[in-house]
């Protein structure tokens, strides 16, 4: 018989919301739809309504853009009335690109059987037929491909998505790649056009979007609302911040009522620097909420201004302020070495 049934409870729940809390930092446990995977739902959904093949979706690192992609092609279906598969390409960063090794890796992504098999021209012909078969059984005979870290592309994975784009289109199916990565996409599309590519970036990357994680006061409120009102991935009868305050009524929202302490601080953080427009990267808001939720927990106390400042202070904020400013101070260090040698 169990000597102390209170002390075994109390690490049971502790470390259910140890699970739970990395569950969140990775991006495992849930998926919430913020103010900016808003905008880029409709952005996706208005592509494919209109018959758009591609967009660039670039942004700074840790705002979001993998969580945002992965909401949406979930909810896909709702979006736009009709299921449209979808195939997830981690790219890879090659020295030397290789037709056999891309169209493998292309194969595998897209859960192939046999990705490893014949020649470089068997794979292609496998994996056109492999996107044709699921794009025609789609209303919209359209297959969604998304390409992560596409800023790791080159050339030839340019041309050789365009040799597949083609080929889908001679079986009656089309493509739709979003390329999505880091800032240096924005810069893609022009040097694609220089050096004679014109019809690829015609074709798939006409449209383009910038992600961007939390710029204002009404975002961060509408993203601890989206919280709040999320149910646990372990149980659908209770709120999922219910595991850290087994107090709280379903419709009671603490983190929404700690917005504007939350902004003001981060806001403070970011000004204090030097830094304008305020932008808090998604991962550090995970990392905000988290905190302050076992903070809570191990207190046995409702939310305040104190934790929530010490939330914000243990949340890696500072580490991204810091690396904003120093990528400002480079490029501005940069341009002015460039006037000066004009």
């Amino acid at each position: 018989m169990d000597k102390n049934p209170g002390a075994n409870r109390a690490i049971e729940q502790l470390l259910a919301r140890r699970r739970m809390t990395a569950k969140v930092i990775a991006g495992k446990a849930f998926m919430i739809k913020t103010p900016v995977v808003h905008s880029f739902s409709k952005f996706v959904v208005t592509g494919l309504i209109e018959g758009s093949q591609g967009a660039l979706v670039y942004g700074r690192p840790r705002r979001g853009k993998t969580m945002g992609m992965r909401w949406v092609l979930k909810e896909i279906r709702k979006l736009i009335g009709c299921q449209v598969p979808h195939v997830w390409v981690p790219t890879r960063g090659v020295k030397i690109a290789s037709e056999r090794e891309f169209f493998q890796h292309f194969l595998k992504s897209a859960k192939s059987t046999h990705y490893r098999e014949g020649t470089s021209g068997d794979k292609r012909d496998r994996l056109a037929e492999l996107l044709a078969s699921r794009a025609l059984r789609s209303p919209v005979s359209t297959i969604i491909v998304v390409f992560d870290e596409a800023q790791l592309l080159t050339n030839s994975h340019f041309q050789w998505i365009l040799n597949i784009g083609n080929e889908l289109e001679a079986r009656g199916g089309l493509l739709y790649c979003l390329f999505l990565g880091q800032q240096e996409l924005e810069d893609t599309k022009d040097r694609l056009i220089d050096q004679g590519m014109e019809q690829f970036v015609g074709r798939y990357m006409v449209d383009t979007f910038e992600y961007t994680g939390i710029t204002s006061e009404a975002d961060l409120t509408s993203c601890l609302e989206q919280f709040d009102k999320t149910n646990s991935p372990d149980s659908h009868n209770m709120r999922w911040h219910q595991l850290y305050m087994p107090d709280l009524l379903p419709s009671e929202m603490p983190l929404r009522g700690c917005a504007t302490d939350a902004w003001a601080k981060f806001e403070g953080m970011w000004t204090g620097k030097g830094l304008e427009d305020c932008e808090i990267p998604m991962s550090n808001l995970c990392r905000f909420v988290t905190n302050l939720l076992n903070a809570c927990a191990s207190k046995d106390v409702r939310p305040n201004t104190a934790l929530v400042n010490a939330a914000i202070d243990r949340c890696g904020f500072t580490e991204a302020i810091a690396i904003r400013k120093r990528v400002l101070d480079n490029a501005s260090t940069k341009k002015a070495e460039d006037d000066a040698e004009e």
